[in-house]
């Protein structure tokens, strides 16, 4: 049985941009789902993928006690970390049947700190003294230290050092040359430090091969939908400098879907911003229809997550059953549903 693909949710009513830039913000498309192939929701194609677009809304220029508001607006949210912009609510819908390649990328950023190159060689050179007054290895006594003993090469070198700086000689590798004279060298003593994690960036690549006039018409409506809602607005209000702002361009929700619900299976992203299209007219060589159609056209979509990715929002994508490996009997993880 076909599944009503124009039933599913497209978000409620749209909050229109008054005021100056009013014009900035076009009339709003329908929010009947631009959808590919025609037969997509049958039996065989119930899963898809569903792009819900969300514009940028500016704000509306204000003076007076208004402009200190707004002020006092832009403070509170830069000191609390809170940058994203007002959107809309959904402005569009499109509906493509689920590509053959699907990954989810997640990247972790870490770095090597050296104890020894980082925070100082006086560091071994202390460790090595305390390690030589206690015997070199520490199962010996200090009277047993032997002169070979590399702690004790290490601290006579760190001495050495000191004393060639004071009288202007440097040596500040002395220690490593004289370790490396007897066979030693200097343990970096390497550490792994988190640094963070990234924005999730993933790919979508679908080719469309119309089966009918609708459908190049579609295909052609689809294609020209991505690259509008990628591109920004420039400002030509009076009330600025004439080209001197962006409106960014839109933000993307993707979901993949099965039937008329998210597939709890498959990946679940946040908002995301569109960085790359590739649109290949001729991924076979070219060919056209008498009304000049492709025959076939690729299209390559790139997104990147605004958002990063925590604990939280990866527990959100999997249902609170007793089946989730996130489950605690305190349900003390933030986000599940």
């Amino acid at each position: 049985m076909a599944i009503d693909i124009t039933s599913i949710s497209t978000g409620p009513t749209i909050d229109r941009v008054t005021g100056p830039l009013a014009a900035l913000d076009a009339p709003a498309p329908s929010l009947t789902p631009l959808v590919y192939p025609a037969d997509l929701g049958s039996s065989t194609k119930n899963h898809y993928v569903k792009f819900s677009v969300k514009r940028i809304v500016p704000s509306t220029p204000v003076s007076g006690n208004e402009g200190d508001s707004v002020l006092k607006d832009i403070a509170r949210r830069v000191s609390t970390f809170d940058y994203q912009p007002q959107t809309t609510d959904s402005v569009g819908v499109i509906c493509l049947y689920m590509p053959d390649s699907l990954t989810a990328s997640y990247n972790a950023s870490y770095d090597e700190l050296s104890l020894t190159n980082d925070l100082g060689k006086g560091l071994t050179g202390v460790q090595a003294i305390v390690s030589a007054l206690n015997g070199g290895d520490g199962s010996k006594n200090p009277s047993q230290a032997s002169s070979v003993d590399p702690t004790v090469i290490a601290a006579a070198a760190f001495g050495t050092n000191a004393l060639l700086s004071k009288v202007g000689l440097g040596g500040a590798a002395f220690a490593d040359v004289a370790l490396q004279t007897q066979g030693y060298a200097i343990n970096p003593q390497l550490q792994v430090i988190y640094r963070g994690v990234g924005f999730r960036k993933f790919q979508l690549n679908f080719i469309f091969t119309p089966a009918s006039e609708e459908e190049a018409l579609m295909v052609n409506q689809i294609i020209s939908v991505f690259k509008y809602h990628f591109a920004p607005d420039l400002i030509t209000s009076t009330n600025a400098v004439s080209g001197m702002f962006f409106v960014p361009p839109s933000y993307f929700n993707v979901e993949f879907m099965f039937n008329t619900d998210e597939n709890k299976f498959l990946p679940r992203y946040g908002d995301c911003v569109l960085t790359d299209i590739d649109v290949n007219f001729a991924p076979s060589g070219f060919a056209a229809h008498n009304d000049g159609a492709p025959v076939q056209t690729q299209l390559t979509l790139g997104f990147q997550e605004i958002e990063i990715v925590t604990k939280a929002k990866i527990a959100a994508g999997y249902g609170a059953d007793q089946t989730s490996p996130f489950k605690t009997t305190s349900d003390s993880v933030a986000g599940l549903r």
